[in-house]
């Protein structure tokens, strides 16, 4: 049996979602029951929007256009529905670490 990125993505995306429901004390907002949110950067809402929060600037390397359109490409949805967010220190990105260098922005 072969597996594709694309089943293996959505396949640990299901999984993730248990984990994200049994840590509260992490300071995040519990996503309402209808809202895909199995992670601090993505977020999927019943209007089939996607949220996607990135911890890096745009300084060139695509982190604004390339990182929607790959997550779309991944997801198999539209790029035209895909958000970009900047993340924030603390809440739910508390821990991660938030910097801009070189081309690892986008790889």
């Amino acid at each position: 049996m072969t597996t594709t990125r694309r089943e293996f993505l959505k396949t640990s995306a299901a999984a993730s979602l248990t984990i994200a429901f049994g840590f509260p004390e992490l300071g995040r907002a519990e996503p309402r029951a209808d809202t895909f949110q199995p992670n601090a950067y993505l977020r999927i809402d019943p209007d089939e929007t996607i949220t996607l929060w990135v911890t890096r600037l745009e300084m060139g390397q695509g982190v604004r256009t390339l990182l929607p359109v790959i997550l779309a490409e991944e997801l198999d949805a539209d790029w035209t529905r895909v958000r970009v967010e900047q993340a924030w220190p603390g809440g739910q990105f508390k821990g991660i670490r938030m910097h801009t260098s070189g081309s690892s922005s986008s790889s």
